[in-house]
């Protein structure tokens, strides 16, 4: 069998005392050959499914928001590591018996009624109104963007009809982490000014990031100078828009069962 990134053959042998084959054992391998082909071929097209999944999996897990894919009861079929962080911590929006729910039933009628809206075959591309706030306490609510699945995802992940929405849940008070090494080094930054850089997009203030720096407030005004110049920015907000439009939000890893 030959076929790009595979190459697979089978041979039959047996000790040189014996002989040749006989013409039987030939006829019978040449019968079994297009079986025997067509096997590997079947082989090879799961395996590369069963790659393509677990790539696409690894890059989900990799983004910082949440993605969960429901099917038209809710029921979930596939999450990212960050959501199930979010699901894990019953805060908002958790799973009820595998199913997607809410601790406000308000909530999580308007989920489903969502849910049940992306399912449509005709509701891809349209744009309802599908982002919904979901209340968790005191804390600032979670906000959910309920989107129809595109047909190359359900291919991906072989979900079939079964598939219904998926889910993007974004939690306010989690920054997105950045890969703040690569801005760095785009730049040209000393770890001096990487450090500094990395307490100021937190939002404290200069003040605050001179101290728990460890330096004088005027150290960190010249630091902090040095960074404009580099990036060719003259502002902090102008700065941190750099950062965010330069570098992709990170999430962690997935927790090994």
């Amino acid at each position: 069998m030959r076929q790009p990134g595979h190459y697979a053959w089978i041979s039959f042998r047996r000790d040189l005392t014996r002989g040749v084959f006989p013409r039987v054992a030939v006829d019978k391998a040449r019968r079994a050959a297009p079986h025997l082909s067509r096997a590997l071929k079947i082989w090879a097209k799961l395996g590369g499914q069963s790659n393509l999944e677990h790539t696409i999996s690894g890059a989900l897990d990799a983004i910082n928001f949440g993605i969960v894919i429901v099917d038209l009861n809710g029921r979930i079929l596939r999450t990212n590591c960050a959501a199930e962080r979010i699901l894990g911590m019953s805060d908002g929006i958790l799973s009820i018996r595998g199913r997607i729910g809410c601790q406000s039933h308000t909530d999580t009628s308007a989920l489903l009624v969502a849910i049940r809206w992306a399912a449509q075959p005709s509701s891809f591309g349209r744009s309802p109104n599908t982002n919904i706030a979901v209340a968790r306490g005191d804390r600032r609510p979670l906000m959910v963007h309920v989107v129809p699945p595109a047909s190359r995802m359900r291919s991906a992940y072989d979900l079939s009809a079964r598939t219904a929405a998926a889910l993007f849940i974004v939690d306010p008070e989690s920054p997105p982490q950045r890969p703040i090494e690569m801005f760095c080094r785009l730049y040209g930054l000393t770890p001096a000014e990487s450090h500094l850089l990395r307490e100021v997009i937190g939002g404290e203030g200069l003040a605050h990031a001179a101290s728990k720096l460890g330096i004088a407030v005027s150290t960190a005004r010249t630091q902090l100078k040095q960074v404009f110049a580099k990036t060719k920015t003259s502002r902090q907000a102008e700065l941190v828009r750099i950062l965010l439009d330069t570098t992709l939000p990170v999430g962690g890893e997935r927790a090994e069962s």
